[in-house]
């Protein structure tokens, strides 16, 4: 599982616990992401489905300008 913490230019953050997986958006679909490609893949700044254990949070990607991606301990 991943831990992603989201950083907005107007100086709030946000932070995404124990994400399974991460659906990006590409031109005229989705793209799955899992494991440990999560980690070494290309994740654009653009809108974005993470599917944690919990449910499903969508981040947009307005005003956003950083993403940060910690793999957390089984």
């Amino acid at each position: 599982m991943f831990q992603f913490h989201f950083v907005y230019s107007d100086g709030n953050s946000y932070d995404v616990k124990n994400v399974n997986y991460i659906a990006v958006k590409s031109s005229s679909s989705f793209t799955t992401i899992t494991e440990d490609k999560i980690l070494t893949a290309f994740i654009p700044i653009r809108s974005m489905c993470l599917y944690t254990t919990n449910g499903v949070v969508s981040i947009s990607d307005s005003e956003l300008i950083r993403i940060d991606i910690l793999k957390q301990e089984s």
